[in-house]
């Protein structure tokens, strides 16, 4: 077919493209160059008038979209392993992958892991990579399902990271579909609940890749403007560019651009999605990003002096990434997040980094305590030219950030353990709020942050880094903006403390209850005139069957109730319907619950507390 995506002979160059020769030539001048060379592989589905079959005699089994395995394994390993003996090709990213079993993906991946050792036993560097990437259009959950597999049994080792993809764009543009709920203009917090989620599904030897921007979907530029932005004439259009590639630049994992992103291109008037006639317009959504290359000197007008700016600044991410590897392979301490500012330390070995992030119109300061990220409370420094020198004042961190900005510090000193105090504290009303700061501090420099559920029944936990501060001031309150006088401020160390909010005394050690059980609780506020089904699947494993189980009714009238138990699964995915054919499904998103109490009402899941709920109903 005309996308290449519907394949009849898979060991033959298309004739509209070139031939063997030219593919040959092609790999070896993208090797001189330093590149690797990857194959779109197309392992599940095919042409359906027939396809040849391979140099061994085998043939693909089952439908044309998509094959039978393990009858169709034979051929596709022998694809697989083909174009990286014969062309020398360093890997594949594979279309559709959970089309393919994870069984049959581990013996293809056998197949040619086997192959690029025979190559590198015969001294050939290129070739020999095998390389392999999962495309699985879905959130963490299905990739982790249909790519990775368990810690125990490894599939791929690779995957696009949809999830992280699209709470970055929400944040600073919009994603495609603009019109839904949620599309834009998100908080911060969103990447660093998805960075959770991703770190809680994702088996051991998953590595995710980071990326803006394919061939299906919109160029970043055209999504700015599709969110009501303004377009290339302003410098904002160049700032959300540059915070994003920031950001991807500060992930583990391997990072991709699609081409030209690097230099901000968009597709002049295209924001709004064209509807009537888009595939003879050439102008439907998931092709318009395929435009014709901007290459200086090689191809194209040359580029436009903001154009040029955005290429230099990434090229500096990228040889920052492979001078200071805690950015690309390291672990990740998550310091801070809120609505508009985010800050991890990334550390690998000696290296050690600070990253923090404004994703906001103006300009903020991010307040961390010293200790935090530095045991010694060294001065933090820049790792790029328009990132300044930090030095502690009276044990914190003031980091100015403007806005749309990603900026790296070096952390200098030794490594060491980051301390933290376990908060436990029991309440019946809805979950409390904790400020801290360093002992002998008259103001809050830090905001106040909500408390989790916990897994003692009744209480609710927070856990804050001290890093190498040996006791830290806390503060808990019912709501975010209660004031807090010297009665309500305790003096903790580092360990595990509980206590009764209504009470004065903090006590060293686990709450003695009961452990909650391990079950997310799902309230939902029903806009059917029917009683409501939730039709669920614990993370990794299969659905109910439609339209799923009868919630139950609660002393409130319209809102309805179900526990999941979780065991040791991370989350519930659940859609909600009148069992009749009307559905709440979050967009075909589903919705996702992780343990605890949460209530979902029009769209928007919340931590909830039905006591307090019917106090005030009442």
């Amino acid at each position: 077919s005309a996308s290449g995506y519907f394949a009849k002979n898979y060991f033959r160059i298309a004739p509209q493209v070139g031939d063997w020769h030219t593919a040959k030539r092609l790999v070896d001048r993208a090797h001189e160059l330093g590149l690797y060379v990857f194959f779109d592989g197309v392992f599940g589905h095919h042409k359906a008038s027939g396809v040849e079959p391979s140099p061994g005699g085998f043939l693909p089994v089952g439908s044309a979209d998509h094959v039978s395995y393990p009858e169709s394994l034979n051929f596709y390993r022998e694809v697989a392993t083909f174009w990286i003996d014969q062309l020398g090709i360093d890997g594949w990213r594979l279309d559709v992958a959970n089309q393919v079993p994870l069984d049959a993906w581990r013996a293809i991946r056998q197949a040619t892991d086997e192959v690029c050792e025979q190559r590198r036993q015969r001294g050939e560097r290129w070739g020999s990579l095998c390389y392999m990437v999962a495309e699985i259009w879905k959130d963490e959950g299905a990739i982790q399902k249909g790519a990775y597999g368990p810690s125990e049994a490894p599939a791929l080792e690779s995957a696009f990271n949809f999830s992280i993809r699209y709470a970055l764009v929400k944040i600073l543009a919009t994603q495609e579909w603009s019109d839904e709920k949620d599309a834009s203009r998100q908080p911060v917090s969103l990447l660093a609940y998805q960075k959770e989620l991703n770190e809680d599904t994702y088996a051991d030897h998953a590595m995710p890749i980071f990326f803006l921007g394919n061939h299906d979907l919109l160029r970043f530029g055209d999504l700015i403007e599709r969110a009501g932005y303004p377009g290339p004439e302003h410098e904002s259009y160049w700032a959300r560019h540059r915070a994003a590639f920031s950001f991807l630049a500060a992930q583990s994992g391997p990072m991709t651009i699609y081409y030209n992103e690097e230099t901000g291109n968009e597709l002049p008037n295209y924001a709004e999605r064209v509807w009537a006639n888009c595939d003879n317009l050439n102008l439907c959504d998931d092709h318009v990003a395929r435009t014709s290359a901007q290459v200086p000197g090689v191809a194209g007008a040359p580029l436009a002096p903001k154009q040029q700016e955005l290429l230099s600044y990434v090229k500096k991410l990228l040889t920052l990434r492979e001078q200071h590897p805690a950015l690309a392979m390291g672990t990740r301490r998550h310091l801070y997040n809120d609505a508009s500012l985010y800050a991890d330390l990334k550390i690998h070995g000696d290296d050690r980094i600070l990253f923090a992030w404004n994703a906001s119109e103006l300009r903020q300061e991010l307040i961390l305590p010293a200790g935090m990220v530095s045991p010694e409370g060294v001065k933090l420094e820049p790792l790029m030219e328009s990132s300044p020198e930090i030095e502690p004042q009276n044990g914190y961190y003031h980091i100015p950030l403007p806005p749309f900005t990603g900026m790296y510090w070096q952390v200098s000193d030794a490594l060491a353990e980051i301390a933290t105090a376990k908060l436990f504290v029991k309440t019946s009303g809805l979950a409390p709020w904790v400020r801290y700061r360093l002992p002998g501090t008259t103001a809050w420099p830090l905001a106040a942050r909500v408390m989790d559920v916990s897994e003692f029944e009744d209480y609710f936990f927070a856990e804050l880094p001290l890093g190498a501060i040996d006791q830290v001031e806390v503060c808990v309150s019912q709501s975010a903006s209660s004031t807090c006088d010297s009665k309500q401020v305790s003096r903790l160390s580092a360990g595990v403390w509980h206590r009764a909010l209504q009470t004065e005394s903090w006590q060293f050690g686990f709450p003695a209850v009961d452990k909650r059980k391990k079950e997310a609780v799902i309230y939902y506020r029903s806009p059917f005139s029917r009683p409501p089904y939730i039709h669920f699947a614990l993370y990794g494993g299969s659905w109910t069957t439609p339209p799923g189980l009868p919630m139950l009714v609660t002393e409130e009238p319209g809102l309805y109730k179900f526990a999941v138990n979780l065991g040791e699964i991370s989350h519930v995915e659940a859609a909600f319907n009148d069992g009749l054919g009307q559905w709440d499904n979050n967009q075909s998103a589903n919705y996702k619950f992780k343990r605890g109490s949460f209530l979902l009402e029009n769209g928007e899941i919340t931590p909830y507390d039905p006591s307090e709920s019917l106090h005030r109903s009442r």
